[in-house]
């Protein structure tokens, strides 16, 4: 039983030392790749600095290591055991009475500890890194005034309601200091994901917590259209939470929207008009 502890201790460090070589190896070497492409792309742009660039490749580096950390516990294992192997080591074990799986298993709980501890703590961090270097990213080398303009695709938004329901609201922002959409549609999703209306809008507007809708029309299942002037929607958003989250929030409510148009048959409900398709 000592002889299998002290065994299964060994093992476990040589293989986390050789996951650690690994790992430090392969985000070092994108490092200077995303390095190097940001002076690329930042060439000839005054506020793209080496400092401010350099900024931008360590808030990228957390993101990349989460995408190289499955590669380098692989072959961090495979260098291990081949070092083990090489010095005759796993050869001893096996002639002592190890069986595979008892040199095995200290590999796969390191392995499983290093998962879990990627998950828990390392991924929102990454997550809130990664944020940040989109906003840097959008402000210097794309150069785009207004973080939250999705190219043709407009904007997406995603809203609770009173009832436990969903809003999702998709516009084309105009620049402004404050939030202001043009061509507005608004879906109403209840709790039970059907669909109970749908707005079709000439603008909205965020302001003192409700979204002031203007100049629209509000469609229901097997009902005639109501037009209106105005009609406020209550809302939690602030236009600096919606900075703050820039293109995340709108393809998550994109996502939502396109799994319910998938199970809710888009023709029947009104919304077949949208960039969802079955």
């Amino acid at each position: 039983m000592q002889l299998a502890r002290i065994l299964s201790a060994y093992i476990a460090r040589q293989f986390f030392a050789w996951f650690a070589g690994v790992f430090g190896t392969m985000v070092a070497v994108t490092f200077l790749l995303d390095y190097l492409e940001l002076l690329r792309r930042g060439g000839g742009r005054a506020q793209a600095n080496w400092g401010v660039l350099l900024e931008m490749a360590a808030l990228k580096l957390p993101h990349t290591a989460q995408e190289v950390m499955p590669f380098a516990i692989l072959f961090g294992t495979m260098l291990a055991f081949w070092r083990l192997t090489r010095s005759n080591e796993l050869v001893v074990a096996r002639a002592a009475g190890v069986s595979v799986w008892q040199f095995l298993m200290p590999a796969i709980l390191v392995a499983l500890i290093v998962g879990v501890v990627a998950v828990t703590v390392f991924n929102p961090i990454a997550s809130t890194m990664e944020a940040r270097f989109e906003k840097l990213d959008n402000r210097i080398l794309r150069q785009s005034a207004d973080p939250t303009m999705l190219s043709q695709r407009g904007l997406w938004l995603r809203q609770s309601d009173a009832a436990d329901g969903q809003i999702l609201i998709h516009g084309e922002r105009r620049v402004a200091p404050e939030l202001l959409l043009d061509k507005v549609t608004v879906f109403f999703i209840d709790r039970l994901m059907a669909f109970t209306s749908r707005i079709e809008a000439k603008s909205a507007r965020l302001e003192n917590g409700s979204w002031l809708v203007e100049e629209g029309q509000r469609f229901r299942p097997n009902e005639a259209a109501e037009p209106f002037g105005q009609l406020r929607l209550p809302t939690k958003l602030t236009t600096a939470k919606i900075d703050g989250c820039t293109s995340m929030c709108s393809w998550r409510a994109l996502s939502c929207f396109a799994r319910w148009c998938w199970w809710r048959r888009p023709s029947a409900y009104g919304c077949s008009g949208a960039v969802v398709r079955r």
